[in-house]
């Protein structure tokens, strides 16, 4: 795991003044990249210079007149960054990791140590972009982009920006890479949710062993989250299939454990446009207490996926997003007898477009 630290180790340590510069060139993007006598290698955009030290595969990130930072075990070549409008860099590692940091004494500093592992949103849209379309450098990048009918200056922006593009500009990746918008995004599903009559699924028994360690493999049962009338049929029935999440997205995003989430379909029209009918909700059963949020319920019987919001005197407003549906509220007093279960919090969903 990569790790930051604020001072260098020993006297080699890569803070030390580097060899004379045998190479110096403008990059495209208008930074300027040094090679030196011993290895290394400098870039230095706007304020900011990353100086990548090969033979101890550390990067040291310096700021003009605020100090430096130093990241280990970055891999073995120069990776990519990205200067954010903060004043922080984020480096994208190997196995698709980000790290952001930031200079010391910033009021985000203290927890860029924390960040070692965190995958940003962005960063693995970009990663999965990479993949997608063959490409392993910003300027290759561009180029297939061009040739795909994406400026380079729309590129440029939605990296330099970190920003993951809109709906319409996913459909053109889509087209472009042959790749859905889910996995573009992060999700990986291995093996489609089936609709309604068919029976293509695959057992989660039939699943890799190998693709369980970057992934987390999360049943997804044959019963229904009502979006409507209220009704879930459980069968009493295992799984006949799963969807895979990334493990890291799980541990470090939602902090759940895989036993505790499992993914099932809602129908019904009651929490549109939030929810669609037909959408695949991921569920963390450990959070079961009354919050606000969105949650599935159990009430008199039937199993609902609703709007809930805490009231004073324990009280629980349930609440449908669809205007057209009555908001009720439930009695959670110790001398009221409602049959009423909070099942789990919706932290997900997914829609086929």
């Amino acid at each position: 795991m990569a790790t930051s630290s604020d001072h260098p180790e020993g006297p080699t340590a890569p803070s030390d003044a580097p060899t004379k510069i045998i190479r110096s060139l403008r990059r495209a993007d208008g930074s300027l990249k040094e090679i030196f006598e011993d290895g290394r290698e400098r870039i230095t955009s706007a304020n900011v210079a990353v100086t990548y030290i090969p033979d101890r595969q550390r990067c040291m990130v310096t700021w003009k007149n605020r100090g430096e930072r130093i990241l280990t075990q970055v891999g073995e070549a120069f990776p990519q960054f990205t200067v954010l409008n903060n004043g922080g860099v984020e480096l994208y590692l190997p196995e698709g990791k980000a790290v952001i940091m930031h200079p010391p004494g910033s009021p985000l500093a203290e927890r860029s140590a924390e960040t070692s592992d965190v995958q940003t949103s962005f960063t693995l849209f970009l990663s999965r972009l990479h993949s997608a379309s063959g490409t392993d450098t910003l300027p290759t990048l561009y180029a297939w982009g061009e040739s795909n009918g994406f400026s380079r200056q729309s590129l440029y922006n939605m990296i330099s920006q970190n920003r993951v593009p809109g709906l319409e500009t996913l459909r053109r990746f889509r087209k472009a890479t042959g790749k859905p918008i889910d996995w573009l995004l992060g999700e990986d599903v291995l093996n489609p949710v089936p609709q309604e009559g068919e029976s293509s699924a695959v057992p989660a028994e039939a699943v890799p062993d190998h693709l369980t360690e970057e992934f987390v493999l999360i049943p997804r049962y044959d019963v229904k989250a009502s979006a409507g009338s209220g009704h879930w049929h459980d069968n009493g029935e295992q799984a006949q299939f799963c969807m895979a999440f990334r493990r890291h997205w799980v541990e470090s995003y939602l902090h759940a454990k895989k036993e505790d989430l499992s993914v099932v379909r809602v129908h019904g029209d009651s929490m549109a446009p939030l929810l669609q009918d037909g959408d695949n909700i991921l569920v963390n059963h450990s959070v079961n207490s009354p919050q606000d949020g969105v949650y599935v319920i159990r009430i008199d019987g039937q199993v609902l996926v609703k709007q809930t919001q805490v009231l004073t005197g324990k009280k629980l407003r349930i609440v449908s997003v669809n205007a057209t549906y009555e908001s009720y509220t439930v009695d959670l007093s110790e001398e009221n007898q409602t049959d009423f279960e909070i099942i789990g919090k919706v932290v997900w969903f997914g829609r086929q477009i």
